[in-house]
This record gives structure tokens, C-alpha cells and sequence, in this order.
């Protein structure tokens, strides 16, 4: 088990393997899209 914490709130909250590589997907995935939608602004 890892420990992250909310950047928001800053509460401490553990995650297995699994729920790391989700909530690594679900970053990946926002930052491309930020990126895509600059980009199509243009």
C-alpha cells in the first residue's frame, strides 16, 4: 500500500497497486485532453 495525499485538503488516504494505476490513468487522461482541447483551439 502507498500513501497519498489530497492536494486539495491534504488528507492522507491509502491506495493499493490497483488504485494507483487508476488514479494515474485518470491523471494522464485530463492532462491530454487539457492539452488536446488547447490545441484545438487554435
Amino acid at each position: 500500500m502507498q500513501e497519498l495525499s489530497c492536494p486539495k485538503c491534504g488528507e492522507v488516504f491509502q491506495v493499493d497497486e490497483t488504485g494507483y494505476d487508476q488514479l494515474h490513468i485518470r491523471y494522464v487522461t485530463r492532462c491530454f485532453q487539457g492539452n488536446w482541447n488547447a490545441v484545438k483551439r487554435e
